[in-house]
């Protein structure tokens, strides 16, 4: 029986004979892989950590909160009895929108807007700037209560020392993104971690130094996020971290339900696990073999937190436990008494309701003087 020949447009193919029939479906299968990818990385993205931008009632909702917040800061609006400092920050400080441009992943530009409170006049030479990263229940537009505590507390230290800078506060959240005039989500943690870092490079080009930096509970894990690329830009770090009521890991929040354990591998594939106290960790020991400066973290937690308790609690993090024991982080757990304060409002309590009171047993003891509230206690350490 003889041989069938030889195609010469076989012979003339360089990789013959498998990768001519194996490079097309490698790259038919590489696109589905990133259309599944977008798909389902843009449902996990948006069910965990931007519910808002799928949830239309709540978005609804935030018409009524976004009202509010203008309400708060104008002066022709209502004072709330529950903030006391309102009428003073009213006078203190001038709210302002703006807005930076970023680019990202090859070269595609994204823009971030973004809110500052700017001293309305000042008797300083020099500037305190804080960033206030906010949850994943919240936009610019829909939180003036996550900083008042800030404001508040900035206030009474200018009174007692009016030599101090003049303060400026910013809110930064991954919700006010847009591309080409329409909303905008990043991809992975890694790319949102990417964006936060070029954001505060932006606002340090333009402002300065950025002294303080707090992550509330998304703001965590965005925080997080960022140190990978601020690790090979450490004079970009802000001089002061605070991760607020965080959790350790994707991991343990995803082992908390059966469903989770079976989510949990596909959500490490698209790119939206990450283990918070790790980074942390890494980050740190990192800078201390660099030879850099190192900021100063402080790690903050609630007891009974309705989202983040036990093992899933930053502050339980046996990274962040190795860090305290070698004096590198500062840690501070509370536990509010729940006939003061229900059980769920524990995680988005405001820093000026946390006392040392609170405290519990292997908190940081020296971080917090006697009758101050946690976001004196923060300003106090970084207002310089």
């Amino acid at each position: 029986m003889s041989c069938m020949p030889i195609s010469t447009s076989a012979i003339r193919c360089p990789h013959f004979p498998l990768s001519c029939i194996a490079d097309p479906i490698a790259e038919k299968i590489k696109g589905l892989w990133e259309k599944i990818k977008t798909t389902l990385g843009g449902w996990i993205r948006d069910f965990f950590f931007f519910p808002l931008a799928r949830n239309l009632p709540a978005s609804l909702l935030q018409e009524k909160e976004g009202l509010y917040v203008k309400q708060f800061f104008s002066a022709e609006g209502p004072l709330d009895p529950n903030f006391p400092a309102q009428e003073e920050i009213r006078k203190t400080f001038s709210l302002e929108e703006k807005e930076i441009s970023l680019s990202i992943e090859g070269n595609k530009k994204i823009s971030l807007t973004y809110r500052v409170l700017e001293p309305k006049t000042t008797d300083s030479l020099s500037n305190y700037n804080f960033v206030l990263l906010l949850g994943n229940r919240f936009t610019v537009h829909n939180n003036a209560t996550g900083i008042y505590p800030y404001l508040s507390s900035y206030l009474d230290l200018k009174r007692e020392n009016p030599s101090l800078p003049s303060g400026r506060f910013f809110l930064v959240s991954q919700y006010n993104l847009s591309h080409e005039g329409k909303p905008y989500r990043p991809s992975s943690l890694q790319e949102a971690g990417l964006i936060l870092t070029l954001a505060l490079a932006s606002l340090k080009k333009e402002y300065g130094d950025i002294h303080q930096c707090v992550g509330h509970s998304l703001g965590c894990i965005l925080l997080a996020s960022a140190l990978s690329h601020l690790v090979h830009q450490p004079d970009l770090t802000p001089k002061n971290l605070f991760f607020d009521r965080g959790p350790s890991s994707i991991k343990e929040i995803s082992h908390s339900e059966h469903i989770g354990k079976l989510l949990f591998p596909l959500i490490q594939a698209l790119g939206w696990s990450i283990d918070v106290g790790k980074e942390i960790y890494n980050f740190m020991q990192s800078l201390s073999r660099q030879g850099v400066r190192i900021p100063h973290v402080v790690i903050g937690g609630v007891e009974h937190d309705h989202y983040f308790s036990q093992q899933k609690n930053l502050y339980h993090s046996k990274e962040i436990e190795s860090l305290h024991k070698e004096k590198k982080v500062e840690r501070l757990l509370f536990d509010p008494p729940k006939q003061v304060f229900h059980e769920r409002a524990h995680h988005n309590l405001g820093t000026h309701y946390l006392h040392p009171c609170y405290l519990q047993d292997g908190s940081s003891p020296a971080f917090m003087r006697q009758g101050e509230s946690l976001s004196h206690a923060l300003l106090r350490h970084s207002v310089r």
